[in-house]
């Protein structure tokens, strides 16, 4: 089983939006965070063990660390694209050379902060399939920013229209 998962996994980092850092944009992504959904370089995945585990909870993707599926299923669900359309940021990357201090701040502003959540134009037209987790619940066909990642969001299936879940988690307990 651990194989295998270290196969998925590997599968993962090697594809087209993944195998460069979410960050950074380098290559080599030996870290993720589980939370985030993202894979990360070393200098960045360094960064954010830094941010605290309420912000991003990395892991390492080469060594023996333990993968539970639903840390694999969170990789699949999001990955660097999909996250990178949501918290943006790219206008304000520092270049690679920069300080640590300045990667730190960019990526704590970027995550933490949300500073540039909504920053990113996205096209008008959407393919379910490949775009499973984003939804854009404020889309306006002449405004074409995301403005939420919903990952509770769910395709239903008589209208083929993507509709985010409108379950309400408090409401299982009389809230």
């Amino acid at each position: 089983n651990d194989k295998k998962t270290k196969a998925q996994l590997d599968g993962l980092r090697r594809t087209q939006g993944n195998a460069c850092c979410a960050d950074c944009e380098s290559k080599h992504t030996v870290w993720a965070s589980v939370n985030l959904g993202i894979f990360l370089c070393l200098r960045c995945g360094s960064i954010h063990r830094g941010l605290g585990t309420h912000v991003s909870i990395p892991k390492g993707c080469t060594g023996s660390y333990y993968w539970g599926p639903d840390e694999i299923e969170r990789m699949e669900m999001v990955g660097n694209v999909k996250s990178n359309l949501v918290y943006g940021g790219e206008d304000n990357r520092p270049p690679l050379g920069a300080s640590d201090s300045e990667w730190r701040q960019f990526i704590s502003d970027k995550y933490e902060k949300q500073s540039f959540v909504g920053s990113v134009i996205c096209p008008p037209e959407r393919d379910v399939a490949t775009e499973a987790v984003v939804s854009r619940p404020n889309f306006d066909a002449n405004v074409t920013k995301c403005d939420l990642l919903l990952f509770d969001a769910v395709e239903n299936d008589a209208t083929k229209e993507f509709n985010p879940s409108e379950e309400d988690f408090f409401s299982n307990y009389g809230l």
